[in-house]
């Protein structure tokens, strides 16, 4: 089973949990999909196993971090709605199998950034708080 959520309602979650950080928050937006914005990542690309707390600020995992990067890709277009919501699709995919799970457990939140070209894909908790290591499995 698939998670399938919509843009807006995981960008709430996203934008919410890095508020309750007491973060700046993400760099400004870019319109994607109608009017649900993607943020834009630093110019700093992340990778796979990358974790970093407020605004892509990048640590050691071993750190206190609120947000993890599974997995990175290319090929969607995030400026239309079907290229949002296969993007939003494919990373939660990616989340469940990441987590180890069918379906997103109540405390987590998933989320995209758009990385100039490639899709970042993380993971965190939903509350916002920090944790250590990798919330892999």
């Amino acid at each position: 089973m698939s998670l399938k959520t919509s843009p807006a309602l995981w960008l709430g979650l996203v934008v919410g949990a890095l508020a309750l950080t007491g973060c700046a928050g993400p760099p400004a937006p870019v319109t994607g999909g109608g009017d649900s914005p993607v943020e834009d990542a630093p110019a700093s690309s992340g990778h796979v196993g990358d974790c970093f707390t407020g605004s892509f600020q990048y640590g050691d995992c071993a750190d206190p971090h609120d947000s993890e990067i599974i997995s990175t890709f290319t090929g969607y277009d995030l400026n239309s709605t079907d290229g949002l919501n296969d993007a939003d699709e494919r990373c939660g995919e990616d989340t469940n199998a990441f987590l180890g799970v069918e379906s997103l457990p109540q405390e987590y939140r998933y989320g995209i950034f758009d990385d100039g070209g490639t899709i970042l894909c993380f993971v965190g908790l939903k509350d916002g708080s920090l944790t250590t290591g990798s919330l892999a499995g």
